[in-house]
């Protein structure tokens, strides 16, 4: 798969690979590079933002899918090593469950603080023949450290509608929160 963009912000894309291990497991890896993507409510001015994921997937069965992730972000900010983790649950013919968590350490490049992210989330979806709904609930919270050896716990909630056709074509709505402790 190659996806590849450009536009006033600079360049863009996705290139990635899969290999079938198994009748039931996947192997993948994929690299995306973005530069409209906004992080704690801040678009990403200056330079892109880059995540080399690799992962595994295994169907446990007909109705159930999980996954085990390593992904490696790299923006102007911070950069670092996140696992994640997940499972997909198809109760009946159109609708679709699973949850999911994150946990790792990312760095500022500037400093070097170190910043602990944990992560979890929830997603449901229902599918007609040519339109899907979907929705998102994540809580993040992001451990800080600062230059001065403190520490700044942000909480994030994000909450998120997805509506797409056959055509790829997206309407999304999202709403976030967040608190910041010092």
């Amino acid at each position: 798969m190659v996806r590849p963009s450009d536009g006033d912000l600079g360049p863009g894309g996705k290139i990635g690979t899969s290999f079938l291990y198994s009748e039931r497991t996947s192997l993948y890896l994929n690299y995306s590079l973005e530069n409209e993507r906004t992080d704690n409510d801040q678009l990403v001015h200056s330079g892109s933002w880059g995540s080399l994921v690799s992962g595994v997937k295994t169907r446990l069965g007909d109705s159930s899918s999980v996954y085990l992730e390593e992904r490696y972000q790299t923006a102007a900010s911070q950069s670092g090593l996140t696992h994640a983790t997940g499972i997909n649950l198809v109760t009946k013919e159109r609708w679709t469950f699973g949850g999911s968590g994150e946990f790792g350490n990312l760095f500022d490049s500037q400093t070097g603080a170190e910043t602990k992210r944990k992560a979890a989330g929830i997603h449901m979806g229902y599918g007609l023949d040519k339109i899907q709904f979907s929705s998102a609930i994540e809580f993040r919270r992001d451990d800080a450290e600062q230059p001065d050896l403190t520490h700044t716990v942000q909480d994030r909630v994000a909450f998120c509608v997805t509506t797409s056709n056959a055509n790829d074509a997206q309407l999304a709505t999202a709403r976030q929160t967040g608190s910041l402790d010092q």
